[in-house]
């Protein structure tokens, strides 16, 4: 028959046993908890460098665009200006070698060409919306397009001919440029409202300092 001392060690060493589980259960729970919470911070460290880098790209390109601004509308003026000078001037036609009919379509497409660049290097100097950027750009390529279709339609397949791509050709023109100058329009449009929205505060404060002061 077991002593009382037996059973005491017994229920003492369960006690022991069970305490010891414990502690187990929440060392393990303790480590998985430390190992999730390192593995959150190097999830959240892996954003945040990959937020900095986006951050980044984006600074360099906004800081680029003033220049890329500036080199199109100096290309464009010289297509516009050439386009002019060719079409008007018998001289310069003569010196560069070229007919007068020949001189007058040259400069057609000089003109048509820096008129929609015209468009798309003045909006690269707002701080406009990827978006605007890409409408201006999809209107200067449909204004290249009906450049091109122009060169190939006149004057064999133009008005009066059996092939008439008159009407096509000036809508594709027409589209792309006004495409592009929407979207010169719609970046201006925000800017003035950016900068009427950060002067409003002031004015109003302005306002107030006025009436308190009276």
């Amino acid at each position: 028959m077991p002593s009382l001392t037996d059973a005491y060690d017994r229920r003492v060493g369960d006690g022991g046993g069970r305490r010891g589980r414990d502690e187990g259960r929440n060392a393990g729970g303790r480590n998985s908890t430390k190992r999730s919470g390192q593995n959150e911070g190097d999830r959240s460290k892996g954003d945040g460098e990959r937020t900095g880098r986006r951050r980044a790209a984006a600074t360099t390109t906004t800081q680029r665009r003033p220049y890329l601004g500036v080199g199109l509308l100096a290309v464009s003026s010289v297509l516009v200006a050439g386009g002019v000078v060719l079409a008007t001037s018998v001289t310069v036609a003569s010196a560069v070698g070229l007919a007068a009919i020949e001189a007058t379509e040259i400069a057609r497409m000089l003109a048509g060409i820096g008129l929609p660049l015209t468009f798309v290097g003045a909006l690269a100097l707002v701080p406009a919306s990827h978006r605007l950027s890409a409408l201006a750009t999809i209107g200067f390529v449909l204004a290249v397009a009906g450049v091109a279709a122009f060169s190939w339609a006149y004057p064999g397949r133009w008005l009066g001919d059996p092939l008439d791509l008159t009407v096509p050709v000036v809508a594709l023109y027409a589209v792309g440029s006004v495409l592009a100058f929407l979207a010169l329009l719609a970046g201006v449009l925000a800017v003035d409202r950016g900068t009427e929205s950060e002067d409003a505060p002031e004015t109003e404060r302005r306002e107030r300092g006025g009436r308190t002061s009276l």
